[in-house]
C-alpha cells in the first residue's frame, strides 16, 4: 500500500485479481441483481455477458466512514461450464464516493492447475468531481502458475523422548 498513487484520492483496497468473484458466491445472491445482456468471445471462448448489481448491503466495499459502496459491473461467463472468462467491478463514482475505480480481470484455463486463474488486472481510478483529466491506469500481468503443497510449510513434527 505504500507504494499506492494518489492515496489521499484513491482508496486502493480492491485489486485484488478474485474479489469479484466473491460476488457469485450462493451467500451474496439475495444481496444481487443479474441479468444476461449479450454475447462476446474472450480468451477464444464463446461467453455470457452478465451484468450484476448490489442491491442490499452490508456491501463488500466502503468508504473510509464505513458507510455501504455498491458495486455493479459484469461477469463473462462460459455458459457450457459456468466459468468465468472475465470479470468487471465498478465501484464509487456516486455523490457518497465521487473517486471511481474499474476492475477488469481475464481468466484462462490453466492445465498444471485443471482450472482458471487470473493472467491479467486492469485497474483505472478517476475522480469524477475533482480530478477530471486525472486517470490512473495499473496493469497486472501473471503467470508460471504452479500448484502449491502446503505440507511444504508444516515443519516435520520431531518425537521427543519422554524418559
Amino acid at each position: 500500500a505504500r507504494f499506492n498513487l494518489a492515496p489521499e484520492v484513491y482508496i486502493r483496497t480492491v485489486n485484488v485479481p478474485t474479489f469479484a468473484l466473491r460476488f457469485l458466491r450462493p451467500s451474496s445472491r439475495s444481496r444481487m441483481t443479474f441479468a444476461k445482456v449479450g454475447e462476446e468471445e474472450v480468451e477464444s471462448t464463446r461467453s455470457w455477458i452478465v451484468e450484476y448489481r448490489e442491491i442490499k448491503g452490508p456491501t463488500y466495499v466502503s468508504t473510509p466512514e464505513r458507510r455501504d459502496l455498491r458495486a455493479q459491473g459484469r461477469f463473462w461467463i462460459d455458459p457450457d461450464t459456468g466459468a468465468v472468462t472475465r470479470s468487471e467491478m465498478i465501484v464509487g463514482g456516486t455523490r457518497q464516493m465521487s473517486a471511481r475505480v474499474t476492475v477488469t480481470v481475464t481468466y484462462r484455463h490453466e492445465p498444471a492447475l485443471g482450472f482458471r486463474v487470473p493472467i491479467e488486472m486492469v485497474e483505472r481510478y478517476e475522480d469524477l468531481r475533482h480530478h477530471k483529466d486525472d486517470v490512473v491506469v495499473a496493469r497486472a500481468t501473471y503467470s508460471e502458475f504452479r500448484p502449491f503443497n502446503w505440507r511444504t510449510l508444516v515443519p516435520p513434527r520431531i518425537e521427543r523422548d519422554s524418559r
